[in-house]
């Protein structure tokens, strides 16, 4: 058992990339399932406002985003691995994509009104009708103007198209993953985003047609989840009161402007919401590391990447 604990929920997307993540590189880990919407007075405490699904914790260290989660998890098991170094930017990139645009249309697919419907009955009217305020209230908050459902719908078929093609039976040899024998980054990026159209039975038709993806899915799925504790938030509390906080010794800032110890907020730059404040430990390539103390969880330091968030000095 790794001292990696996920801060979940069943139907997050960005839990289910995770999770079979997990399960792909065989590892067992610790669950606390937290609430689809706010409040969530077990999280918030460890990450200081980032209320985005899901976080991992190690000890008192937070880290936010699946981008920085997925490189966290690599380090703990770096076999079979999701970054091969001959195609690093490539799988990086596709990542990145499936993860902002690519969701982007599978959320407008799945609010469009026939998976709106779907997701109503699937669940007591008054807990579809939070999640959907709620949502609705981030994404008003957000820098780019929805995707119309017809457009979602639209884009959709391409990018499946493209899939299946690459895929299928057209494909080279031995391509039961986007970039060849093994799955990357890349496969559990994309992954998440299907998935979250397949489970919604208003929208999940647009998937039928193409034969490859489908089987692609079937062989990510089959992964699994790894072996998976589960643990209530205020256990997970407890270990980073009980853990060490370490500072990288070697924790760098190469961002100009800033200086180890400055105090500062990070916050996503998508949807520009719930800034996190603390003191700056480090700031350089594709992580940023601040540190803060909570009333209840003590001293921590809370992990983010580059790409998505912003940095910026409390005046």
């Amino acid at each position: 058992m790794t001292n990696a604990i996920l801060h979940e929920y069943p139907g997050s997307p960005f839990s289910e990339k995770i999770r079979v993540l997990f399960g792909y590189k065989d590892m067992s880990y610790q669950s606390v399932t937290i609430p689809v919407i706010m409040p969530k007075p077990d999280l918030i405490p460890l990450t200081g406002g980032y209320r985005r699904t899901p976080v991992l914790q190690i000890g008192a260290n937070i880290y936010c985003d699946t981008r920085l989660i997925t490189k966290v998890i690599e380090t703990l098991q770096p076999t079979p691995s999701l970054y091969p170094v001959d195609e690093e930017a490539t799988v990086n990139i596709m990542a990145q994509w499936a993860d902002q645009h690519l969701f982007g249309i599978a959320v407008a697919l799945c609010f469009s009104p026939a998976g709106l419907q779907a997701f109503a009955a699937a669940m007591p009217k008054a807990i579809s009708e939070a999640f959907a305020a709620d949502r609705k209230a981030m994404r008003k908050m957000g820098i780019s103007n929805p995707i119309h459902p017809d457009v979602a719908h639209s884009h959709m078929h391409v990018y499946l198209q493209q899939l299946n093609n690459q895929l299928g039976e057209n494909a080279p040899n031995g391509r039961d993953f986007i970039f060849g024998t093994e799955p990357t980054i890349a496969d559990f990026s994309v992954f998440h985003c299907l998935w979250f159209v397949q489970r919604n039975e208003g929208v999940s038709a647009i998937l039928k047609p193409f034969t490859a993806v489908c089987e692609w899915m079937q062989r990510i799925d089959a992964f699994g989840h790894g072996e998976v504790i589960e643990i209530s938030g205020q256990d997970a509390i407890d270990i980073a009161i009980s853990s060490t906080v370490n500072e990288p010794e070697s924790g760098s800032v190469s961002f100009t402007g800033f200086n180890r110890g400055d105090r500062v907020t990070v916050v996503g730059t998508d949807l520009g919401i719930d800034p996190v404040e603390g003191d700056l430990v480090a700031a350089a390539d594709d992580e940023i590391i601040i540190r803060r103390r909570d009333e209840r969880a003590g001293e921590l330091l809370v992990h983010f990447p580059t790409i998505g968030y912003h940095l910026a000095a409390v005046k």
